[in-house]
């Protein structure tokens, strides 16, 4: 079982090929499948609704419009990274620029905005700061969010008293921020540590089902062994047992069998069709035929069967001598090598990776 599970991947880490792989969820954008398609489509919908907020304002033309176009690409920016930006949680770093975003843009409002034309609406760039300081604590740097969000409401406060408004108008803007954000915390509080406890399980599971697999495939592959080994030799042991004496073709057929069942053991990765067939009808012909398997991986499908195809060839035009087959070592430049050292000359085929043969020949004087 454990040379089984030596020549595939490790138990419980699915290879990237496998079809039936079902991704770990490790990043909370998983969970929330927020995949590139999905952000993309989240950034444009986001950016999208508060340039039109932005278009529809009814705003005096005495009232700059920079510092509100200026606050949107900021805003859009920050969507941006909050959902693109790379790590698990979100790098404090990270967090933190895009946490600044915030007051940035919410005095960029108060500058564009004079007293007389306040309205609820005006304060867009507030709302849409709390959506990039949900994500952020979603993403797990809810102490750095928080700061953002008080900061925000400390500068909403303070402009409505400076502006003679009174403290109402900046605590209703300022409110508004805190639900969601109480909701985000308790996401990252309560549902991240889950996350990460399912995950773990889930990697355990898959550990425990690969383990069971490898046992399985490894019973199987004894039982066809055992098939095939008594199919192969019963009905000479049986003689053999029951005393008859061989006959010149007997005793042949058991030192095909014998070097036959050693290639199985030595190269089981060769010993299959058509390399079988073909060893077998050079060894009739007294060529000496060895198969050695050093190396660790199997190889792609393709390349084995491109391998096979041309070794069988090989063996099939070998009228004397010895011919070694070898899967090398990993780390080689080749993948196998077949050396047919014959009466007349020395051929020797060297495989890539790809299963392609280059060939040598030496001829001997």
């Amino acid at each position: 079982m454990t040379a089984l599970i030596g020549r595939g991947h490790r138990p419980g880490r699915r290879s990237p090929g496998d079809p039936a792989a079902a991704p770990m969820i490790r990043d909370i954008r998983d969970l929330l499948w927020v995949h590139p398609a999905v952000a993309v489509a989240l950034v444009v919908w986001f950016s999208g609704t508060y340039l039109l907020i932005e278009l529809l304002q009814h705003l005096p033309d005495s009232n700059p419009l920079w510092p509100r176009i200026l606050a949107w690409l900021l805003l859009t920016a920050a969507a941006v990274g909050v959902v693109a930006l790379p790590g698990e949680p979100l790098q404090r770093r990270w967090a933190w620029l895009l946490t600044t975003i915030g007051p940035v843009t919410t005095a960029l409002a108060f500058f564009a905005v004079s007293d007389q034309s306040w309205q609820a609406d005006s304060f867009w760039p507030l709302s849409s700061g709390t959506a990039i300081y949900t994500l952020i604590c979603v993403r797990g740097q809810c102490t750095i969010a928080w700061i953002g969000a008080l900061a925000r409401g400390a500068m909403c406060i303070g402009w409505s008293l400076h502006a003679g408004l009174g403290v109402e108008p900046g605590l209703t803007v300022s409110y508004l921020q805190i639900p969601p954000l109480l909701m985000a915390t308790f996401f990252a509080l309560v549902i991240r540590p889950a996350l990460a406890e399912v995950t773990e399980l889930r990697e355990v599971t898959d550990d425990r089902v690969a383990l069971a697999a490898a046992a399985a495939a490894a019973v199987a592959e004894r039982d066809h062994r055992l098939t095939v080994l008594d199919r192969t030799t019963r009905p000479l042991l049986q003689r053999i047992a029951d005393g008859t004496p061989l006959g010149p073709e007997e005793r042949r057929d058991c030192a095909l069998l014998e070097a036959h069942l050693r290639d199985t053991l030595r190269a089981p990765r060769l010993a299959g069709e058509p390399v079988a067939d073909a060893a077998r009808r050079a060894r009739l012909r007294g060529v000496e035929v060895v198969l050695l398997g050093d190396g660790s991986t199997i190889g792609s499908a393709s390349t084995l069967e491109r391998v096979r195809a041309t070794l069988a060839a090989e063996l099939d035009r070998v009228a004397d001598g010895t011919v070694t087959v070898r899967i090398q070592p990993p780390g080689r430049s080749s993948f196998a090598t077949l050396v047919a050292a014959g009466s007349d000359q020395v051929r020797r085929l060297d495989f890539d990776h790809a299963g392609r043969a280059s060939v040598a020949v030496e001829t001997l004087p």
